[in-house]
């Protein structure tokens, strides 16, 4: 509390020292419990905008002149969040990265809409439980429901906007989107889910008037598409659109009409390019196995244009080549946390093991230590093995790593030629081996679907 009083105290000094009536700027400021780094990255579009370094009592502050107004992230560690700037701002933050999202408290002229900004935010997943049940419903029931929820949530920001009038019309853009583009998915997961359920659905059952609210919800929004609930509904939009032409038309997989859905629907090119990009990576991680076929991946390389995307794509397929379900694990060297070499085939012993390849560049160590617990508690038949990639980092002194059994954590070498099937650093690869035998060289570490893995090898 002290630091957060400090802050506010320096904001109000900065403020009142400003002799000259310039504008387009704000204070941006906080302190950060238990960091992962010694800085603040804030971001614009994707694009760097500063770096701020933490002091000695983990504290930040600076003054961001010539600030275009809008949406901005700032990032610590490998979490981000948004935030708001309007001119003239002085916004503090408190968070703790042990609980990033749910510690944040935001403080200061300009808080208040984030505050607000924010609770959308957070509600997103806790509402979307919260209707899962509906989905059992008939189209028109669902329907109606769903707009029930939002006239409801509407209530509330009509009443937010009452009490700050000052807000700009540019925020309101994203404070209605982040009410209606989140109940406009659940509509669009509606028959995908439905079908998931059933097992089959009928997707011409679903009158032609359900979708009417897409009028309102334009899936070629640049002024959105850095924003995670307009992305995420144009997602569900357009996998909505793909399972109709692979189970009504009987046309390509899902992925193969992903790909051109996108190339014939959005018009942004750098958007288009992160769309096509995560519909390569969501097909790792949602299949049981590497399921990019050379078909997907040549679509996938005609229409993306951006050389980043297309080499990582690739590093990942090839890494996902290098090692073969049904074989043998190739033997690698690893260090224990001591610094002491192993083999792999020594630690795996030809028992039924977890390997997972980690980063904190693609990992929250705070995310790995709850789903390890979580993994060992539901498959005691397992081992899990954390190996993380970062030769030269020292992982020791982590609070959460220190929290997982020491003598399953390892570090690869500087040397190991494991280094050449993780080149990929999007995801957190993951193989299961059973006797020794590669079963699935490329699991998803975070998917629900791993533990039917597990439980499937087990049974047999």
């Amino acid at each position: 509390m002290r630091n957060l009083l400090f802050f506010i105290i320096i904001t109000s000094l900065l403020i009142s020292c400003e002799k000259t009536k310039q504008k387009n700027y704000a204070h941006f400021g906080g302190v950060i419990i238990n960091p992962k780094s010694n800085f603040v990255v804030l971001f614009k579009d994707e694009k760097l905008v500063d770096t701020i370094r933490l002091n000695s009592k983990n504290q930040f502050l600076r003054k961001l002149d010539n600030l275009k107004e809008g949406l901005y992230k700032f990032k610590h560690g490998s979490e981000f969040q948004y935030i708001y700037f309007q001119d003239q701002d002085s916004i503090l933050i408190r968070l703790n990265t042990w609980n990033f999202d749910h510690s944040l408290v935001f403080t200061g002229k300009g808080s208040t809409k984030n505050e607000f900004l924010m609770s959308k935010l957070k509600n997103e997943t806790h509402n979307f439980k919260n209707i899962s049940h509906y989905y059992n419903l008939n189209s028109s029931k669902f329907h109606r429901i769903i707009d029930s929820i939002e006239k409801n949530n509407y209530k509330d920001y009509n009443s937010f906007i009452e009490q700050n009038p000052d807000l700009s019309d540019d925020f309101k853009i994203y404070a209605q989107a982040s009410i209606s583009y989140p109940l406009a998915r659940a509509k669009e997961l509606y028959p995908m889910i439905r079908q998931k359920r059933m097992g089959h659905y009928n997707y011409d059952s679903i009158s032609p008037a359900f979708y009417n609210f897409r009028i309102k919800h334009p899936i070629n929004n640049t002024e959105l598409t850095d924003f995670y609930p307009f992305t995420s509904y144009v997602i569900a939009h357009l996998y909505n659109k793909a399972y109709y032409t692979k189970y009504t038309n009987k046309v390509g997989t899902v992925t193969s009409n992903m790909l051109h859905i996108i190339q014939n629907n959005i018009e942004d090119e750098e958007f288009k390019n992160q769309l096509l990009s995560k519909v390569m990576f969501d097909d790792f991680t949602n299949e049981n196995s590497c399921g990019i076929s050379d078909k997907e991946f040549n679509i996938f390389k005609e229409y993306c244009t951006n050389e980043k995307y297309i080499a990582s794509v690739e590093n990942m397929v090839l890494d996902s080549r290098k090692v073969v379900n049904e074989k043998p694990l190739t033997n690698f060297d690893v260090l224990d946390m001591k610094g002491n070499p192993k083999h792999i085939k020594n630690i795996i012993n030809n028992k039924n093991t977890v390997i997972y390849f980690w980063s904190d560049k693609n990992i929250s160590s705070e995310f790995l230590y709850k789903r390890i617990s979580y993994l060992e508690r539901l498959h005691p038949q397992f081992d899990f093995i954390g190996i993380n990639i970062q030769s030269d980092k020292n992982i020791t002194n982590n609070a959460f790593i220190k929290k997982i059994n020491s003598k399953n954590q390892y570090q690869l070498s500087e040397n190991s030629i494991a280094h050449s099937f993780v080149t990929s650093n999007n995801l957190t690869r993951t193989i299961i081996i059973s006797d020794g035998i590669v079963k699935n060289n490329y699991a998803n570490f975070g998917s629900k679907k791993l533990s039917d893995q597990l439980n499937n090898i087990t049974k047999k």
